[in-house]
């Protein structure tokens, strides 16, 4: 009879168990899916677009680097201030112009068509990562439920971003929060790093 009872206390234990693996499982589908659709299908060489390469202004520092640039041109990327701290900056031309985000250690990850940009950076007042879009001068933290982190990664001319929200460790990994707080930093450098290749 005890047998019996143990079951749906092992089910349940087993239930808790298998629900972050398939977690971490649909994460690498994912991930393989988007490797695999980024692959280069064989045919005719691309023919060469119409480009040519700018020196970047930075905000008085010496160091700029842009990592996303739409059809019109403009570019996103951080550039050092005068004081040698990276700031979040959009690029029209030449000139620069830093983006208020909101946000501490902001990166820009895309810019669309319409100049929207999105970016990742460390909320001020809790240290955890937090994704931003900004618009026309304003930033927008982008919601989530809970103790989700949004991590955006695309935004297309409709404004439509996609990206993944920290769901697993905040939800799944019982572990104290200070300990979640430098496990999503982790995560989200991992991701940067992976995107940045």
């Amino acid at each position: 009879m005890s047998a019996q009872m143990d079951r749906p206390r092992v089910a349940a234990r087993w239930a808790k168990r298998a629900a972050p693996v398939a977690a971490v499982l649909a994460l690498l589908a994912f991930l393989a899916i988007r490797s695999s659709s980024l692959a280069v299908p064989a045919g005719p060489p691309p023919v060469a677009a119409g480009c040519s390469v700018q020196a970047l202004v930075t905000l008085g520092g010496s160091f700029g680097n842009a990592v996303a640039v739409n059809r019109q041109g403009v570019a996103v990327g951080i550039a050092d201030d005068a004081k040698g701290v990276a700031q979040p900056v959009l690029w029209r031309g030449t000139k620069p112009q830093r983006l208020v985000t909101g946000v501490s250690r902001s990166v820009p990850l895309a810019v669309n068509a319409a100049g929207q940009v999105i970016g990742t950076g460390l909320d001020t007042a809790t240290g955890s990562p937090a994704g931003w879009a900004w618009s026309r001068g304003r930033a927008t933290r982008l919601k989530t439920h809970e103790d989700r982190v949004a991590w955006p990664e695309s935004i297309n001319d409709h404004g439509v971003i996609v990206g993944v929200l920290l769901w697993f460790v905040n939800n799944y990994v019982p572990m104290d929060g200070k300990i979640k707080q430098i496990v999503n930093v982790l995560v989200v450098v991992v991701v940067v790093v992976w995107l940045l290749q």
